[in-house]
């Protein structure tokens, strides 16, 4: 995510573009599927010949922001839960 916001400011497409692609396979890899598919939309916006980091491509790197969010909260409480799991596991042993 730092490196697409990285690339956004600079208004790099190409670098958009390969940080775009690189959150798309993490955040599937994860389940993360809508955070993938925005990503795989703001990849396409900027893989076109000639693209320029435009409106379109910072309302969907808000939308990517947030969702990558959303998608960090959620699996901080799932560690958190899988923790106390695990060491009410260990406790009843």
């Amino acid at each position: 995510m730092q490196q697409l916001k990285a690339q956004f400011l600079v208004l790099n497409a190409a670098g958009l573009t390969a940080a775009a692609h690189s959150l798309k396979s993490s955040s599937a890899n994860v389940g993360a599927m809508g955070l993938s598919a925005l990503c795989r939309d703001l990849e396409a916006l900027t893989r076109i010949e000639g693209a320029s980091v435009d409106d379109s491509c910072e309302q969907l790197v808000g939308l990517v922001e947030a969702e990558f969010d959303r998608v960090e909260a959620a699996l901080l409480a799932l560690r958190i839960e899988l923790g106390e799991a695990a060491a009410k596991s260990l406790a009843s042993d």
